[in-house]
């Protein structure tokens, strides 16, 4: 196992492309759903379901906010095809559903982000993609949220994954320390061989399931 620190840190991989078409037949007629479960109630409701065109494999679960309102993300699907992060607001007459980010549209995004959302103390939003950034191995992100309320979120990479030293693949989330520095882990570590374009797909490293740490040092 690897311990690091790494810095702060964008094409978009050509493994995301083939990724996101071989996902497209299995995702055709997919639909999940978002549900709330009452405690001590023996009832479901669904509040929200993917279609696919709003994302699908919700896989990370919610992040709520002091004022009610969910925050997650799909792991796949979407405009882009490499998976969104959405809100569900909290309102009198129920919840609200919005995309708030699509992955995968601008040049060097990450795509795939399987894991959990982190809030920060500014209410800004963080946490890693599993594919794509400047080298394809993924990347730690942050989002912040436009003036408007309807309007989507802006995105910043805050770390590129290089599949060197760094490790590769992130799918676990981040999380703060007390100075505001993020913590996450990566799935693959140092490679024994030069990185290779294709990413984090292929697998490459000398410890499968032996994950480097990650320290970024960026206040929240």
């Amino acid at each position: 196992m690897n311990l690091i620190s790494l810095r702060i840190c964008n094409d978009a991989p050509t493994s995301l492309e083939r990724r996101a078409a071989a996902r497209k037949a299995s995702v055709t007629a997919l639909v999940l759903a978002i549900f709330v479960l009452p405690v001590y109630a023996q009832s479901y409701r669904v509040i929200h379901s993917f279609q696919g065109s709003d994302g699908c494999f919700p896989m990370a679960g919610v992040t709520i906010d002091a004022a009610g309102n969910l925050y997650g993300t799909t792991g796949e699907c979407g405009a882009g095809g490499y998976g969104t992060a959405f809100k569900m607001a909290l309102r009198d007459s129920g919840r609200t559903f919005a995309t708030i980010y699509v992955f995968g549209i601008q040049r060097g995004d990450g795509g795939y982000p399987y894991t959990q959302l982190t809030r920060g103390t500014h209410g800004w939003l963080y946490g890693t993609t599993a594919f794509g950034g400047s080298g394809g191995w993924g990347t730690v992100f942050r989002l912040r949220p436009s003036a408007s309320e309807a309007g989507s979120w802006s995105e910043d990479i805050l770390y590129n994954f290089t599949g060197g030293n760094d490790g590769s693949c992130p799918y676990a989330p981040v999380i703060f320390d007390q100075t505001g520095n993020l913590y996450s882990t990566t799935i693959w570590g140092a490679p024994d061989h030069a990185p290779q374009p294709r990413g984090c797909e292929d697998g490459h490293g000398t410890q499968a399931g032996g994950p480097v740490v990650l320290d970024v040092a960026r206040r929240a």
